[in-house]
């Protein structure tokens, strides 16, 4: 019991601390071989590919994680599926492929729809947001200025809700 908690322990410091993340990668991977039916540490390992803007290997740990949690026949998980979910569409955002990144994004939505406390989750609103970025970038206003109100609503994440009423605005909505 205390090793995996002491990997945990030390891998979360190397992420949001020391900002090593490399070394929480290797943790945080490591836990994810151990316990590949545990959500939360995966959902971890991605937060940490993405702050290594790994995103290739974003959309692999994507598809493994899914595959895995089918093919094990594991209960629905839905906090884990939107967060993978949110982080799969920023990786296809930031490899310039916004029909899958907009895909992703609506997914986690829907997703973060069901969940309790929707309006005060960091990357709901982010989801929100991005999908009003990539629906920009498909030339796809009206769809954009729909995402852009669902931030504006939240209450998570300032800087976005900020962001999403200044295109608003631009928008001239």
């Amino acid at each position: 019991f205390a090793r995996p908690e002491a990997t945990y322990f030390l891998a979360t410091i190397n992420l949001y601390y020391e900002k090593n993340f490399q070394r929480a990668k290797e943790l945080y991977w490591s836990l994810v071989e151990q316990y590949p039916n545990n959500g939360y540490y995966r959902r971890l390992y991605m937060t940490t590919l993405s702050h290594l803007r790994e995103y290739n290997n974003m959309v692999w740990f994507y598809h493994e994680t899914m595959n895995h949690w089918n093919s094990a026949s594991l209960p629905d998980h839905p906090v884990m599926e939107y967060e993978l979910t949110y982080w799969l569409g920023r990786a296809h955002y930031y490899l310039t492929d916004y029909i899958s990144a907009k895909e992703s994004f609506v997914k986690a939505l829907e997703i973060g729809n069901r969940l309790k406390n929707r309006e005060s989750r960091d990357l709901f609103t982010l989801s929100a947001y991005f999908a009003g970025r990539v629906s920009e970038e498909l030339n796809s206003i009206e769809s954009a200025v729909k995402y852009y109100k669902i931030t504006a609503n939240q209450t998570a994440m300032p800087e976005a809700i900020k962001r999403a009423r200044e295109r608003l605005r631009e928008l001239d909505v």
